[in-house]
């Protein structure tokens, strides 16, 4: 009867580390800036050119967005959550944020922006 649990007990533990395994941590930075002759922000999201995720032809996607919340949230709703955030010009009222996001090894160059 030891034997059989224990054997169980190893099959869990072995099972639980190869899911663990599985997991791949990804980052995107967000670069928003207030538009020049028009209201509203836009959001250039840069995946990077070595993502394990996002295609290569992908990399990097503009948008516009109303308000800088509504790109955060843009962001966060694709499941990204945010790491650090920095203003990179006050001039241009412009800003840098780094998310990050987690996803499985079968999720790889499947996942699109929208």
């Amino acid at each position: 009867m030891k034997k059989i649990l224990l054997t169980l007990l190893l099959m869990c533990v072995t099972a639980m580390i190869g899911f663990a395994q599985d997991k791949i941590e990804q980052y995107c930075e967000v670069r928003v800036s207030k538009r020049t002759f028009s209201e509203g922000f836009t959001a250039k999201i840069i995946y990077g050119t070595n993502s394990l995720i996002i295609s290569s032809d992908k990399s990097e996607v503009s948008k516009n967005f109303q308000t800088l919340p509504d790109a955060l949230n843009y962001i966060g709703a694709l499941g990204w959550k945010l790491v650090s955030a920095e203003t990179t010009d006050f001039q241009y009222n412009s800003r840098s944020f780094i998310f990050k996001k987690e996803f499985t090894r079968t999720e790889e160059k499947q996942q699109s922006t929208n």
